[in-house]
């Protein structure tokens, strides 16, 4: 019989594979060698496919109840009639990927109770980061975690929330703007013009002038890493295309107190993930609802 606890299990056994599997292809210098492309129109990368791969298989060994949809691979259901939904991106920021072999990217997961989640209904979430040997997870109601021994697993600490209220100068802010990437390759991620332009317009140009620091990274996996670990404040960004990414960055945001919400300061979590964000709108990221709801409100039209 399989309940949450269980499929928590199973999906910390995923992002380990997943993980182990980037580390090699990291090592052979592989991991961004373009295979094909997918249902996006973007390109995918090595890592991309066989992470997804590695993750199914372990869903599969389980035999788990879970409808897994993913970014590469589509819809697969693991039984007939499952009951759970997962949401899988196998490498998040391969641009920077195909750009620098140890640029900042990993795996997405989240699972849900539900095969037609709303976002708060997502009741565990993790990020791989295997240039910097890190492993991510959340599980609602119990908060986020840092795995300290990646090969191990068993060896984790709690993230503890930071209260920062007011938006002002001192705010550090990273923004989904490929112009200010470190690495990145173009033509990999489809529409990125697009989404770079929008959040220019709505976060970048009014920060900005208002004198804030912002920098960028092209993996929103990694951006939320740096939210979550408190290298930056807040995070302007978007929901696009298959929306693979916010149900994991839900989960471990909200596990250390802070929020994700529309651009009028709504918290996403009363969405469905299904019928939210499937046209491209801004999304705001803060460490604490405070910091959330002023800075939206600054970045109004």
């Amino acid at each position: 019989m399989y309940d949450a606890g269980s499929l928590i299990g199973i999906g910390k056994r995923a992002l380990h594979k997943a993980y182990l599997l980037q580390v090699r292809l990291m090592k052979d210098g592989t991991a961004g060698e373009i295979l094909s492309k997918n249902a996006q129109g973007d390109k995918s990368t090595r890592a991309d496919l066989e992470s997804e791969i590695e993750a199914i298989k372990v869903f599969k060994d389980a035999n788990a109840p879970v409808r897994i949809i993913a970014e590469e691979h589509g819809l697969v259901d693991i039984v007939e009639n499952p009951r759970y939904l997962a949401v899988l991106d196998g490498v998040d920021g391969s641009s920077g990927l195909v750009a620098n072999p140890r640029s900042r990217c990993g795996t997405m997961l989240a699972i849900a109770s539900t095969l037609d989640p709303k976002y708060n209904e997502f009741f565990f979430g993790g990020i791989t980061e295997f240039s910097t040997n890190r492993i991510f997870y959340g599980i609602i109601g119990e908060g986020t975690f840092l795995v300290n021994d990646p090969n191990k697993m068993d060896d984790v600490s709690r993230i503890h929330r930071r209260e920062i209220k007011k938006f002002d100068r001192g705010i550090r802010i990273h923004v989904d703007d490929c112009k200010l990437c470190p690495d990145y390759e173009s033509n990999v991620t489809a529409g990125i013009d697009k989404i770079s332009a929008l959040v220019r317009e709505t976060f970048s140009l009014k920060a900005e002038r208002n004198g804030n620091r912002l920098s960028a990274l092209n993996s929103s996996a990694a951006m939320c890493i740096d939210l979550i670990m408190g290298e930056v404040d807040l995070v302007g960004g978007v929901i696009a295309k298959g929306a693979f990414e916010p149900p994991t960055e839900y989960v471990l945001v909200t596990g250390v107190g802070g929020v994700m919400t529309d651009i009028d300061g709504n918290d996403i979590g009363c969405k469905k993930w299904k019928e939210y964000g499937r046209n491209t709108i801004p999304l705001v990221r803060a460490s604490s609802r405070e910091l959330g709801n002023t800075f939206a409100e600054f970045c109004q039209p």
